[in-house]
């Protein structure tokens, strides 16, 4: 396993902890240069008591959203200073394991927009989203560009999974590819409409652009919305956030 992979697998934990905060979780990965830069300042200048309240400012914050590798760096690093009380050699290892982290973490997370919206307030959700597109890799991006979200976010590329867990598991999302006979998409939406769920998922589509025809089709089986691919990472992003707001407001 490579190390960018490994990473990823790390950030994508820290994000899935606790789908509420998650677009905190995508704020404090991106103020991580940031308190490197202040540390390694106040180390260069030898301000022990001012590093020291870096360092237990990142314990704490690393801490309330479960991004346990940088916790437990910032514990040691803590440890160290209140038993020794001076910046020696093990300090400056702390700081490369630290810039190690960090320069490891994939940009993408360092650009990643995130939606103020899902901040005023209480926390949306979490909510389930299930995503079903033969590609893996369409699967990923899609993820990808979801994470900072309030949801839960759920991938398959088998048809007979997909079926599977929308007959054994609750979700408020589906995101499919109707396009693909492989993805079982005819019987997935015909289930949701057997089973009364059509109106409490919200179905999109995915997939190469279509007529005004083809989607009085879709609506017909249940499609709330297509979206064409490349997919645009910002409307798929209010879409669902605006679904999910639409939620909350009917059920208060």
């Amino acid at each position: 396993m490579s190390n960018e992979v490994t990473y990823t697998d790390m950030v994508l934990k820290w994000l899935e902890k606790d789908p509420g905060v998650s677009d905190l979780v995508v704020l404090v990965i991106q103020s991580l240069p940031t308190r490197y830069q202040e540390m390694r300042q106040a180390l260069d200048a030898n301000e022990v008591e001012v590093f020291m309240g870096l360092v237990h400012s990142l314990k704490g914050t690393t801490a309330s959203f479960h991004m346990d590798e940088l916790y437990q760096l910032a514990l040691n690093m803590d440890w160290n200073l209140k038993k020794r009380r001076v910046m020696d050699d093990r300090v400056f290892i702390f700081m490369d394991r630290l810039y190690e982290f960090i320069d490891n973490i994939p940009e993408d997370y360092y650009q990643m927009e995130v939606l103020e919206e899902s901040l005023d307030g209480q926390p949306l959700g979490p909510y389930r989203v299930l995503v079903g597109d033969s590609s893996e890799e369409e699967c990923q991006i899609i993820r990808q560009m979801l994470l900072g979200q309030p949801i839960e976010v759920v991938t398959t590329t088998s048809g007979f999974e997909l079926v599977n867990k929308l007959s054994l598991e609750g979700y408020d999302i589906l995101i499919i590819n109707l396009q693909e006979s492989a993805m079982k998409g005819q019987v997935a939406l015909d289930y949701l409409s057997a089973e009364g769920r059509g109106q409490e998922t919200y179905i999109i589509t995915i997939g190469t652009e279509i007529s005004e025809q083809e989607m009085g089709r879709y609506r017909r089986l249940g499609v709330a919305k297509h979206i064409s691919k490349p997919i645009n990472k910002r409307l798929m992003r209010q879409t669902i956030l605006e679904r999910i707001k639409m939620r909350d407001s009917i059920k208060s």
